[in-house]
């Protein structure tokens, strides 16, 4: 009886042990993760034609997804992005540094993205559901799968975007980077190295490592 007891038992905890397994599957692949890039991909655009049609010396464009696990909201992921960008007329000084540091841009723009926080809520509350309200304590290497995603998506949709032509201006290519504010964070340099040209990496890498 204590063995059957015991098989039940084994093949109850192996049913959980699945079944959230295929949760975490779900999430990593739900549909509000394409929801999210068609979404925002949508949004930049619009935001890019206008920026290009507002400012013909436009050249540099940033995603500032926040600081991963200081948002202030109980997320290990910022719910609202926000956009920068800059002009050659902007320039106050002819230095490398004030035109690659987003810090020391001239526009800041945290309207043109609203559309997207709904998405990004609805995917922290999945990653949630799944991962730490039944714990009631955080999961590091689901949150940093879950921070890699969500930046890598934006990381994507420029690289679509750029591919596209999008950034593609008469007189020269606008600098691109997910940019995180006093941070040597990553997704900087692997944003700086997958968008723009080998002589713009150079000079970025010299002022910045």
């Amino acid at each position: 009886m204590k063995s059957i007891l015991l098989l039940v038992m084994a093949g109850f905890l192996s049913f959980i042990s699945c079944k959230k397994g295929s949760n975490q599957n779900d999430f990593w692949n739900s549909g509000n993760w394409n929801r999210f890039k068609s979404e925002l991909k949508v949004a930049i655009a619009n935001n890019v034609e206008f920026i290009k049609s507002k400012y013909p010396d436009f050249y540099g464009y940033s995603i500032l997804p926040g600081e991963p696990y200081n948002n202030g909201n109980g997320s290990v992921i910022n719910m609202h992005l926000i956009i920068a960008y800059n002009n050659i007329s902007d320039i106050k000084e002819d230095e490398i540094y004030y035109k690659y540091s987003v810090d020391e841009w001239e526009h800041y723009d945290n309207k043109s993205l609203e559309s997207i926080t709904p998405i990004i809520k609805s995917l922290y509350s999945e990653f949630e559901a799944v991962y730490n309200e039944k714990s009631n304590s955080s999961n590091p290497k689901a949150e940093m799968k879950l921070i890699n995603k969500f930046q890598g998506t934006i990381l994507s949709v420029l690289k679509e975007l750029k591919n596209e032509g999008l950034f593609n201006l008469e007189k020269n290519n606008p600098f691109l980077v997910i940019w995180i504010s006093d941070s040597e964070s990553e997704i900087i340099y692997k944003s700086v190295k997958e968008l723009n040209s080998q002589d713009v990496i150079e000079e970025f890498e010299y002022e910045f490592h």
